[in-house]
């Protein structure tokens, strides 16, 4: 099965389904909203009392900003302007991309922990609903083929957590050797091509990961597989059988993603925005933007379950 043929049949299973991106949309609500009502009471609280206040109702306030940062802890402390429409996502990117995630914003990754533990929940019921021919998915089944699933999804999960520590390790070592050797060196070119080298390296071995895990777990719905690491092993086996077409899906659905990712950067309202009106348009266009997210990820993961079908 051509890339192509497979991202159709993804796309064809995913618009039978769109209970499940929604229902994956309300978990992303449910989890991110109590750290968006702290900030929202820290800020209230922090505005009640300050000179400010009528400054704030003509727009953003840099100075107001530098006073308010400073009185920030906890898990909104690294809540800054640049967080707002396309710089949330660029600003992750970023932490991901450093380790800073891991090593400073443990609050954050407590919270990304909780999404990820309700989306294995999900898992098993998002791919059994994404398999040929099954019916259109029910949230009560969906919540029945997760929890029956969860245990071995949540092994599987620690297995593909120790690959990507390994990546991550490899890239904290292999960057500041780049940059040994590449100290002595006058044009900027070279330095640069090292540099990119090495980030072509780590990002074709995080996405190496990701398809295995992705492969994995579909071989436990498909292929009924209760042993993670057995899974892995089938996993690892499928991609390296067909390195070209794994590669060819996602590249397919990471430049669909990256067109969605550039219409947004357009579209997003940034931190100046300042009516009632404006700011419901930027909430209406990031919500838009994720459910447009979640929608292309359970697409992609019918395309990969429709080529695992066809190939096994």
């Amino acid at each position: 099965m051509r890339a192509l043929r497979a991202s159709g049949e993804g796309t064809k299973r995913m618009l039978r389904a769109p209970g499940l991106i929604l229902t994956i949309w309300a978990v992303n609500l449910i989890i991110a909203a109590p750290l968006g009502l702290v900030l929202l009471e820290s800020i209230h609280a922090f505005t009640k009392s300050s000179a400010y206040h009528q400054k704030l109702l003509e727009g953003f306030d840099t100075g107001w900003y530098e006073e308010f940062s400073s009185s920030l802890s906890g898990p909104i402390e690294s809540f800054s302007p640049g967080q707002v429409g396309i710089g949330a996502w660029l600003d992750n990117l970023d932490r991901w991309w450093d380790g800073e995630v891991f090593l400073e914003q443990p609050a954050l990754l407590a919270t990304a922990a909780a999404f990820v533990l309700v989306w294995l929940f999900l898992l098993g019921g998002v791919l059994e609903g994404l398999r040929e021919g099954a019916p259109r998915p029910r949230l009560s089944t969906v919540l029945a083929d997760g929890a029956g699933r969860f245990p071995v999804f949540l092994r599987l999960a620690l297995l593909t957590g120790v690959g990507y520590y390994f990546v991550f390790r490899l890239a904290r070592w292999l960057f500041p050797k780049i940059h040994i050797a590449t100290a002595d060196l006058t044009v900027e070119r070279d330095v640069l091509l090292y540099n990119l080298a090495g980030a072509a390296l780590v990002v074709a071995l995080v996405v190496a990961v990701r398809m295995v895990a992705d492969y994995a777990k579909i071989a436990i719905v498909v292929e009924r597989r209760s042993s993670a690491f057995i899974a892995a092993m089938r996993g690892v086996r499928f991609v390296v059988a067909n390195p070209v077409r794994v590669a060819g899906i996602a590249g397919l659905y990471g430049a669909v993603m990256l067109g969605l990712f550039l219409v947004y950067a357009q579209l997003a309202p940034g931190a100046a925005e300042s009516t009632r009106f404006a700011i419901l348009a930027a909430v209406a266009v990031s919500q838009f933007f994720l459910v447009a997210k979640l929608a292309l990820r359970v697409a992609f993961l019918g395309s990969e379950m429709a080529f695992f079908e066809v190939s096994s």
